[in-house]
């Protein structure tokens, strides 16, 4: 069974900076179907925000931003959001991020910004950097 997975913004931002490091190893494993990755609807408009605005930084056009967002639609398993759980988290504009992997019925949520997202385990999810998690699934290398 492959591992489950909720990534932060910041990991395909990274990921599109860098195609040496970690996050670029978590896309390239969820492209080859090596892990699965979860969405919810709120999570893939901030990443349609986010690539909009830093679509310069990625490399990308706005209509390879596009094929981009139809792309990771296409990879990801779909949840909705039964309960928002932004009173949970210390910046509420974390917590779709959050709701993602609840929703996911918790999947390891890969992230930069752990200390935002630390109340994650009192829901049983593990928050981890790209490159923690490889080391968690004996990927690294």
């Amino acid at each position: 069974m492959n591992p489950r997975v909720v990534l932060d913004t910041n990991v395909w931002v990274s990921a599109f900076r860098s195609k040496r490091g970690a996050s670029r190893k978590v896309i390239d494993m969820v492209i080859d179907g090596e892990v699965t990755m979860h969405l919810t609807v709120p999570l893939v408009a901030e990443y349609e925000e986010i690539f909009v605005r830093e679509r310069v930084a990625m490399g990308l056009s706005r209509a390879e931003v596009d094929l981009l967002l139809d792309l990771i639609c296409d990879l990801g398993r779909h949840h909705q959001v039964h309960y928002l759980w932004r009173w949970q988290v210390s910046d509420p504009e974390n917590a779709h991020v959050l709701e993602a992997a609840v929703a996911a019925s918790r999947p390891y949520l890969l992230t930069f910004n752990k200390q935002d997202l630390k109340e994650a385990v009192t829901f049983g999810i593990e928050v981890l950097t790209p490159g923690e998690f490889l080391h968690v699934i004996g990927k690294v290398g």
